[in-house]
């Protein structure tokens, strides 16, 4: 190869290491979880979006998990699936969110009673 291709090949180079290196500053899904998540474990969700620095559409569950030092851990699910559809349509709406909170205390305290007799 001659020196001058060389040159101008080195910008592309140095923009794909850029890049790599980027995407390891965030944390970028690579996989979905096979597993559903359970609406009343959610506490939050983004959207990561493979036009920007990951390279894999996701919405990324904020969930409630009582081993991590946060309390929260970061789930990866598919955004086509009809069941992330559904918990985001309900994060979003307040009402199904209360809701849904109510339906989790009541059969909470079904359980204990269950529990007691």
């Amino acid at each position: 190869m001659t020196p001058s291709k060389t040159m101008s090949l080195l910008p592309v180079l140095l923009l794909a290491m850029c890049i790599a290196c980027a995407a390891q500053a965030f944390d970028c899904c690579i996989k979905y979880s096979e597993q559903k998540i359970p609406r009343r474990l959610i506490r939050s969700y983004y959207i990561q979006k493979s036009s920007e620095v990951c390279n894999t559409d996701a919405i990324v569950f904020k969930v409630a998990y009582k081993t991590s030092p946060s309390g929260f851990i970061d789930i990866c699910a598919n955004p086509k699936q009809k069941w992330v559809k559904d918990s985001v349509k309900a994060l979003k709406n307040p009402l199904l969110k209360r809701n849904q909170r109510k339906k989790f205390k009541q059969a909470k305290n079904k359980e204990r009673q269950n529990l007691n007799n």
